[in-house]
């Protein structure tokens, strides 16, 4: 976890107005409204990948209506490399 939190604010140190949040005792869509948050970002691979956060944001809307996912398809050449295989590469390359 620690690995993907630096790998996400290393990508994002330029922007303004991002902050990185970890939960891990609340349901995402009560805790974006607690923090006025509108937009949630989540990133997929495949179409398997597609079918479980749109029951996510189903899943999210119906907790909290005026939250929005916003979805971003991997590039092609990450697509098919499972999440235990990007771990295994983060891994050797600390190495």
């Amino acid at each position: 976890m620690e690995s993907r939190i630096a790998a996400i604010k290393a990508s994002t140190s330029g922007m303004t107005g991002v902050e990185i949040i970890i939960n891990e005792d609340k349901l995402t869509a009560e805790l974006a409204a607690e923090l006025g948050v509108d937009f949630i970002i989540r990133g997929i691979r495949d179409k398997d990948d597609l079918e479980y956060e749109m029951e996510i944001s189903d899943a999210n809307k119906t907790l909290n209506p005026g939250l929005e996912t916003v979805i971003f398809i991997a590039d092609s050449p990450t697509r098919k490399i499972s999440s235990t295989r990007l771990k295994e590469i983060q891994a050797y390359r600390k190495g």
